[in-house]
């Protein structure tokens, strides 16, 4: 049935954005009844994914990170987002260092907390959506591993060059927001929506439609490697994988699958306004 993948997709953001267990179960509930209703087979597969489609949004219970050996996965303007002990944390006072570099901190980790003026952005409900609940001032580091690969030496090569570039360049692949560039620009990730096109359009002189999507597809993923897999490259890869395997269907069913497949990766994009 057209257009199934559309409804399974608002009613999935629906069950992440209300953020009730209960609520979640109804929302399945009716999910399960629709397809059952409209489908003759597949039940038990259906069922299956939706039970881990809803052990997969339920949010992530804090526990207090005890190591104090982190690796860099972000870099922002005041602050690093780090992984320890499985689990992301934001680490602040870290100054010149690159991705994947593993450091020693010295500090306490306390819970992220800040002021909330309603209904403006409330900044620990922005982390605790993407599972990230802890920070650490940091008092004293010292790295302890440089880091490895393509996306390391990218940055540090990004970080010695003039200001004014380097602060562009920070701000296109890193989102590292500074005041010459726009930020409605760079966060709603027009930028890389438009470059893109216009790659996918010099390509398509060369290659068949086939074999550009997978060309594509190939070139965002490396792109989301040197630099970060943000929401923006998320959002576009899901989209470009959907329409390389499901050619045959229509746009509302591949804009459909897409959601599921960005809200199972990213249950936090159902709250962010670009998705």
């Amino acid at each position: 049935m057209k257009q199934s993948w559309l409804f399974f997709a608002l009613a999935l953001w629906g069950a992440v954005y209300m953020n009730s267990l209960f609520v979640c179960v109804l929302i399945f509930l009716v999910i399960g009844y629709f397809h059952i209703r409209h489908f003759s087979k597949g039940h038990g597969l259906f069922l299956i994914f939706l039970l881990l489609a809803l052990i997969r949004i339920q949010p992530r219970q804090p526990t207090l990170p005890t190591n104090k050996v982190i690796v860099i996965q972000e870099i922002k303007s005041n602050y690093v987002v780090a992984s320890c002990d499985d689990q992301k944390v934001l680490v602040y006072g870290v100054k010149d260092v690159s991705l994947s570099d593993v450091i020693e901190v010295q500090g306490d980790f306390e819970r992220i907390d800040g002021v909330h003026n309603p209904p403006g952005f409330y900044f620990p409900d922005w982390c605790s959506r993407r599972n990230i609940f802890y920070g650490i001032q940091v008092e004293s580091y010292k790295v302890k591993q440089q880091g490895k690969g393509l996306a390391h030496d990218l940055y540090s090569y990004i970080q010695t060059q003039p200001t004014e570039k380097k602060q562009i360049l920070n701000e296109l692949l890193y989102g590292i927001h500074e005041e010459d560039v726009s930020y409605m620009i760079t966060s709603s990730g027009m930028h890389i929506v438009t470059f893109w096109q216009v790659i996918r359009s010099m390509l398509s002189i060369f290659f068949s439609n086939s074999v550009l999507e997978v060309v594509c597809f190939i070139g965002m993923g490396i792109h989301a490697y040197l630099t970060v897999f943000s929401s923006t490259m998320l959002r576009i890869l899901s989209f470009q994988l959907i329409r390389f395997l499901c050619p045959s269907l229509d746009t509302k069913d591949r804009l459909g699958c897409s959601m599921v497949l960005i809200l199972m990766v990213a249950p936090y994009m159902a709250y962010e306004l670009s998705f």
